[in-house]
């Protein structure tokens, strides 16, 4: 009987320790899937990371281009207006030269006349421009 009990404990003690193997070899092939699924998961962080870098730099190209065209507007706007004044600095200049006996251009009456009389400013602009040609 001691020899039964002995063999069964051998027995269990086999089966057993083949148990144990069997969870290690387990306990492996989980911890190399984890590794390769860790692993996976930080190429894609990185893989997202480039993207975003790359659409911060796009986004900020586009950006730059957007200042640039509206500087160079502002600027052409700002070259228009200067020329605007320059001609209309020119009209009153002339129309001062043109009034007869050294009389001073009411520049009161004149906006009133272009304010109330566009038709006859139009006429002066026209024949101010005439007598530029």
């Amino acid at each position: 009987m001691q020899e039964l009990e002995r063999q069964q404990q051998e027995q269990f003690a086999r089966e057993l320790e083949q148990q144990a193997q069997q969870l290690k070899a387990r306990q492996q092939e989980h911890l190399a899937e984890l590794s390769r699924q860790r692993g996976l998961a930080q190429e894609q962080a990185a893989h997202l990371q480039e993207r975003q870098t790359q659409a911060l730099r796009r986004q900020q190209e586009q950006s730059q281009a957007l200042l640039a065209q509206m500087h160079a507007r502002m600027e052409q706007e700002l070259r228009a207006r200067g020329e605007l004044a320059r001609n209309q600095l020119g009209i009153l200049m002339e129309l001062q030269g043109s009034q007869q006996d050294g009389q001073a251009l009411d520049l009161t009456e004149l906006m009133k006349n272009l304010k109330h009389g566009e038709e006859g400013s139009k006429k002066s602009n026209k024949e101010l421009t005439d007598r530029e040609w």
